[in-house]
């Protein structure tokens, strides 16, 4: 029912500027679109830190329930209170991200997700260490903010070192990895847990979140200074069109 109400909401209040298409396109096969991704650095390198990173935040969900279990006294409602304290997260993540979506128009792109992986790691680790509910809580708030300023600022910056006909693929392939990941987390996370302890997964997702870090400060091409793809086709075309008028 609330899929039915968003698509209606879609159908009625979203206006999309519509492209005039060249006369004679060329398709881009899904091969294509895949050695394409693998093949442009910039969206290799943000394909990767999207899985790593959020391979490690749904590392999580498996075992939060029992998490929250050791912390409180009262087990009666127990789902209920680890659903609440999990989605504090969320509501943090929608409150932080047009703030984290500014910060990435004026600033880098690099910076920007180094701080929120970084933070994102912390607040994972410190989750670790909580003895009540209430602590937890706070973390969670942490994390949520940092949340906001990965895979929204991810997506944008594949877009934008995409060219305007390749980007609804290469964002479809995007999503796939996050997908992939969202797979890939909450097995790891159970067997992880399982073996070493509740307690210790959170210290193995900060750990991967700062492994995403030291990849990224690494392998990262950042948007500063740098056109996007749509700015280098402009400025090509800009180029040929001086060089006939010549």
């Amino acid at each position: 029912g609330l899929c039915t109400i968003a698509g209606l909401v879609i159908i009625r209040f979203v206006r999309e500027d519509v492209q005039p298409k060249p006369e004679h396109p060329e398709p881009h096969r899904i091969l294509g679109n895949y050695r394409y991704a693998i093949g442009s650095k910039p969206i290799r390198v943000a394909l990767i830190v999207i899985m790593l990173s959020q391979s490690a935040v749904f590392m999580i969900q498996p075992i939060f329930a029992l998490y929250v279990e050791q912390l409180v006294s009262n087990t009666e409602y127990i789902a209920t209170m680890a659903g609440a304290i999990f989605s504090v997260a969320g509501v943090f993540t929608v409150l932080a991200a047009p703030w984290w979506g500014k910060r990435n128009d004026a600033k880098s792109y690099k910076k920007n997700l180094t701080i929120a992986l970084s933070g994102a790691a912390l607040a994972y680790s410190a989750q670790g260490l909580v003895t009540n509910a209430y602590q937890l809580i706070i973390f969670r708030a942490i994390l949520g903010f940092c949340l906001g300023g990965m895979l929204p600022a991810l997506y944008s910056y594949i877009s934008k070192n995409t060219p305007l006909e390749r980007r609804g693929s290469i964002m479809g392939i995007a999503s796939s990895g996050n997908i992939l990941a969202n797979m890939i987390g909450p097995p790891t996370g159970g067997y992880i847990a399982s073996h070493l302890g509740v307690r210790e997964l959170f210290f193995v997702t900060g750990g991967l979140l700062l492994a995403s870090v030291i990849f990224l400060r690494n392998m990262f091409v950042d948007m500063r200074g740098s056109k996007t793809a749509k700015e280098k086709e402009l400025a090509e075309a800009q180029t040929t069109s001086e060089s006939v008028t010549e």
